[in-house]
């Protein structure tokens, strides 16, 4: 079991069913490798690459309502939280990325108080690209559109997010909400990336490198997808380890501005997910995670395409304390 800080936790499922303990509720299921999506299951189109974790279940104490405001949308409410998932044809990316996120700032705004704290965005060919613009770039700039439009400051009202390629299927969105004080964060070693320069797109990735969201059911710290980026130029583009290396110094760097314990010491109150291009690299990837994390930190291991061509592996992080 993941730690526990007030009403939200993570639980890791490798190859067993989920089993609830007294006064548990899922808010949401996240299947790795799934694209059909159901009541609760919040898939995530990505293959697993450690058996051992097959999924991973959002518990809440509160039972969670479930509702269907339209066929591309699946929302689960307790009284504090709000897990939700848009799924849509993805061939027409830009398009399919301005409905989806309109379709999330309603969802917001019909609930009021609530703050819109994480996001997952997964689509096929990340790095192809549509007449002649790459398929993460008109993604970029359809999302910065939508929550520009919608009244969000740059510098102080961006979610964590990451944005994560797969190999096929629709794209899939998911993304969390709660009421309660959210603070962003950035890192000082990087350029914060709703400024990065246009050489990388027309409109710059509009997303906070953490989030911290505090309220009476607890503390959560949502890192987002981070990778080997130093300033806004790719570190080592051909060397997975010190990719990883780099990667690890990141976040670090985050735990450290959000007042938090090194990630050595965090244990079984943090879940990381390492998002890895290439599977053949996991052997190499591992033992550096494995080595610069406490034993009982919980890892998840995906095979997806990270939104730079020349990045191999991206982490992200859950803390609960």
């Amino acid at each position: 079991m993941m730690g526990l800080s007030g009403r939200l936790k993570l639980r890791h499922l490798g190859g067993k069913p989920l089993v609830m303990q007294s006064g548990e509720h899922v808010l949401a299921l996240m299947d790795f490798g799934a694209t059909q999506l159901g009541t609760r299951d919040f898939g995530i189109p990505l293959a697993p690459l450690d058996p051992s974790c097959d999924a991973t279940a959002w518990i809440s104490d509160q039972a969670a309502r479930v509702s269907h405001p339209s066929e591309s949308l699946t929302l689960t409410q307790t009284d504090h939280l709000l897990f939700g998932t848009v799924h849509l044809p993805s061939e027409r990316i830009e398009q399919a990325t301005k409905q989806a996120y309109r379709s999330i700032q309603k969802t917001i705004q019909q609930h009021p108080g609530f703050r819109l704290l994480r996001l997952w965005n997964f689509f096929p060919q990340i790095n192809g690209e549509d007449e002649g613009i790459e398929r993460y770039r008109l993604f970029s700039r359809a999302r910065h559109d939508v929550l520009a439009s919608s009244g969000y400051r740059m510098s102080s009202d961006l979610p964590a997010a990451s944005a994560v390629g797969s190999k096929e299927g629709p794209l899939v969105i998911h993304f969390l909400a709660g009421n309660g004080d959210m603070t962003t964060l950035e890192n000082p070693r990087q350029v914060s990336a709703y400024r990065y320069p246009r050489t990388y797109g027309p409109r710059s990735p509009s997303f906070s490198r953490a989030v911290i969201h505090s309220s009476e059911q607890g503390r959560q710290l949502f890192l987002s997808g981070t990778a080997s980026i130093i300033g806004h130029e790719t570190i080592a583009p051909t060397d997975p380890e010190m990719q990883t290396r780099v990667t690890l110094d990141n976040l670090s760097t985050l735990l450290e501005c959000a007042n938090y314990p090194s990630m050595q010491t965090l244990g079984g109150s943090a879940s990381w997910v390492v998002y890895i291009r290439n599977p053949a690299h996991i052997d190499l990837i591992r033992p550096l995670i494995t080595d610069h994390l406490h034993p009982d930190s919980r890892i998840v291991y995906l095979q997806g395409d990270i939104c730079r061509k020349d990045l191999m592996v991206e982490i992200e992080g859950t803390i609960f304390c």
